[in-house]
């Protein structure tokens, strides 16, 4: 054999595999495209191992638990109560007209009206003391009020003088005409040019025409140093039958 003979030999030889492998790879592209192997990438990614879910789920847990822990305790820490719950507000008493509105039951009305009747009992205690105060109030005020009007009388009449004896006429029916008459006869001036030692005079009682003797006559002085000096002249006045008293008067 020549050597043009095997080099010929030895090149369809090689190009026998190649062809074998080329045809091997179509196949191998046409079962890609049709699905029937998976592809590099895929054969990637299902021999990559996966993280199952069950070993995520305990974190995810733990981290409820945990929150699920501390609101409570915040809650606690927050609220009056030791359990965390906020303790329901009591019920409502029940009122006189709850009573009135038949929304009672029997026990309820009983109570109701036992608190009513409580309720009235001070009310009533106290309405009594203050009146009771009031009225002690009222008599001490009118008792006071007696004494200074007493007080007062008696000394409105510290200048006064009751002079008995002195004749009456129709002259000295006018007050201002007897208080004139009076200062003549008391202090002796001859005229009554104006009152400076009387301030008024008048009879006392009701004239009858059938009486006896005259009546007294009230005479109010405008100072008790008037009122000396008109007792200085008792003795005077005692000769033509005048007498001077105080003012006893009620």
């Amino acid at each position: 054999m020549s050597n043009a003979d095997s080099a010929g030999s030895h090149g369809r030889a090689s190009k026998a595999p190649r062809s074998a492998g080329g045809q091997v790879a179509r196949v191998r592209k046409q079962f890609e495209a049709a699905n029937a192997l998976p592809s590099p990438s895929a054969r990637a990614t299902v021999s990559a191992p996966q993280v199952p879910a069950a070993k995520v789920a305990p974190k995810s847990a733990g981290r409820k638990r945990k929150a699920s822990q501390q609101r409570p305790a915040a809650t606690a820490a927050a609220s009056p109560d030791a359990s965390g719950s906020t303790p329901a507000a009591p019920p409502a008493k029940p009122s006189f007209a709850d009573v009135v509105a038949g929304r009672t039951t029997p026990e309820q009305t009983i109570s109701v009206l036992i608190g009513e009747v409580q309720r009235l009992t001070m009310e009533v205690s106290q309405v009594r003391a203050f009146g009771t105060r009031t009225y002690d109030q009222l008599q001490q005020e009118k008792q006071s009020s007696a004494e200074q009007l007493e007080h007062l009388h008696r000394h409105s009449k510290r200048n006064n003088l009751v002079v008995f004896g002195v004749p009456e006429s129709m002259a000295l029916n006018t007050p201002a005409a007897l208080a004139c008459h009076m200062q003549g006869l008391l202090f002796q001036t001859p005229t009554c040019a104006g009152l400076t030692k009387v301030r008024s005079a008048f009879w006392l009682g009701k004239w009858k025409q059938d009486q006896g003797k005259p009546r007294a006559v009230l005479v109010e002085l405008l100072s008790v140093a008037a009122k000396h000096t008109a007792f200085q002249a008792s003795k005077r006045l005692r000769a033509v039958k005048v007498r001077l008293d105080e003012d006893l008067t009620p």
